[in-house]
């Protein structure tokens, strides 16, 4: 019983501990907020959102949708929302967290690229072993494989001197859990399990950082099981394949074939062609990435596959160079092309497209999508882009007449409210301004078949001086919208992937 508390106290210190470091509460707010789980409507919304707020990780979400393994189409994917909806929120949240993971370590400690590797390599193993069973859940495993090694990641990152004294312990082959224990009273998987709470990883990625599952002789019983048996074997084979010198690898390989190949279905082809397209597939995520796997400490007989790539990608490079004028030219086209190409088209999907284009290439604060309610009186808020979006859509409710306000100016005339700063006060007062609270923002009506059915609300919390040119783009913007909104066989009725239209 000692024994155990005493592991609990230190594993209670060291989480406190990590917990204190300037870089960490950031980090798990951002896996807190990736992998929170939305209703269905709101889940597109929710987690473009999420990326949108970090400049960073909408650039590298942009790189990674771009990437060879995820657009095979070819054609440029420059909205974070048309990757969402194109790849599926799941997708696209198995991506984020990868880029959170990397992006922190990577800053915190560069040294620490082949243990982000391992774990990308074990989450592709895993998706790739869920696809052979016949496993229908994949980003799930894929985010299991993740995870798995979280413990470790943690510890390399937080505690490098007791990542050092673990390691030289393993050198005299003793097992990797009992070296935990003998350094810092606890073992990997117990902190992966203990961060993992904290940030709220789904109990299924939780319940497979362990090894239990060992010598299992029998066919899963249950969807846990199965889950739980793909997670151990992905790390695994990753563990044999990657952290193993040749003649050990090989032994390694064949022990896990050994014991749980039959209950799998794995044979030493199939293993061996998993190996090989989760390597491609990594190669793939880091290359989007910008980080080159040429240096890292793989064996031989991967070196072939690993080369630096030296030169950016077109859609790297137009990422990266884009100015805020640009996005929002760029965007547009998108939407454009969009409205052009479909008969009738996504009303969801231009919807978001056209929020994003205003968040990113205004730049603004808060983007809102607003529509008329059943009676037409009042003008009620729906979706948006921005930090506290959901308290702010809330509150986004004004009655349509009544009123000389930037509401009534808008959808009872039909005309564009744009106030540029504080100087601007011709809605001072009024009840619109002291709900919003912005100096500076513009009120768009989106007009079909002669009515106005919603508004366009963008707003910045410091004003900026926008030309003729990119006040002409945000018009053009919302005239895209309307023209959807006219071909549109469901009119006014907004409604997302999946629920009913």
């Amino acid at each position: 019983m000692g024994d155990v508390s005493k592991t609990t106290e230190k594993l209670d210190e060291f989480v406190a501990e990590i917990g204190r470091a300037s870089e960490f509460p950031a980090l798990s707010q951002s896996i807190e907020q990736v992998m929170l789980k939305v209703d269905e409507e709101a889940s597109i919304q929710h987690i473009t959102n999420v990326i949108l707020k970090d400049y960073s990780l909408t650039l590298r979400i942009l790189r990674t949708a771009n990437s060879a393994l995820n657009n095979r189409g070819g054609r440029q994917i420059h909205s974070i929302s048309h990757a969402v909806t194109l790849l599926g929120v799941e997708s696209v949240r198995e991506m984020a967290t990868g880029v959170v993971l990397l992006e922190h370590f990577r800053k915190h400690s560069p040294g620490l690229k082949e243990l982000i590797l391992l774990s990308l390599l074990s989450a592709n193993h895993a998706r790739e072993v869920a696809d052979h069973v016949g496993y229908a859940k994949r980003e799930e495993a894929y985010l299991c494989g993740m995870f798995r090694n979280l413990g470790e990641l943690l510890v390399a990152g937080y505690h490098p001197r007791g990542y050092a004294a673990v390691l030289l312990r393993m050198q005299d082959r003793i097992p990797v859990a009992q070296a935990c224990r003998e350094v810092l009273e606890f073992d990997y998987d117990q902190l992966g399990k203990a961060i993992a709470v904290q940030w709220r990883i789904p109990d299924e990625a939780r319940d497979c950082m362990s090894d239990r599952v060992l010598r299992l002789r029998r066919a899963p019983a249950n969807d846990a099981e199965r889950l739980e048996l793909i997670t151990h074997f992905a790390h695994k084979l990753t563990t044999a394949v990657y952290r193993r010198e040749p003649n050990g690898a090989r032994a390694s390989v064949n022990l896990l074939l050994h014991s749980l190949g039959p209950v799998l279905n794995l044979t030493h082809d199939v293993v061996k062609s998993i190996v090989d397209r989760s390597l491609e597939e990594t190669k793939d995520v880091f290359e989007a990435m910008s980080v080159p796997m040429d240096h890292l400490r793989l064996l031989r007989q991967t070196e072939a596959a690993l080369e630096q790539v030296d030169e950016e990608s077109p859609v790297e490079a137009v990422l990266e160079k884009e100015t805020e004028p640009e996005t929002l030219a760029s965007l547009l086209r998108d939407v454009s092309a969009e409205v052009d190409r479909s008969s009738p088209p996504d009303l969801w999907a231009i919807t978001m497209m056209v929020m994003e284009a205003l968040y990113r290439g205004g730049p603004f604060d808060h983007v809102l999508f607003a529509v008329l309610d059943g009676s037409g009186h009042r003008l009620v808020g729906k979706l948006g882009f921005g930090e506290s979006i959901d308290k702010l859509i809330k509150s986004f409710d004004f009655l349509v007449t009544g009123a000389s306000g930037p509401v009534t100016t808008a959808v009872m005339k039909q005309s564009d409210v744009f106030i540029r700063g504080p100087r601007d006060r011709r809605y001072d007062g009024t009840k619109f301004s002291q709900v919003m609270a912005a100096p500076m923002y513009g009120l768009y009506p989106l007009v079909a078949a002669g009515a106005v059915v919603g508004c366009l609300y963008f707003s910045r919390n410091h004003p900026k001086n926008f030309d003729a040119a990119a006040v002409a783009a945000i018009g053009a913007l919302r005239d895209q919208l309307c023209r959807a909104l006219m071909a549109s066989r469901r009119g006014s009725l907004l409604t997302s992937p999946g629920t009913s239209r």
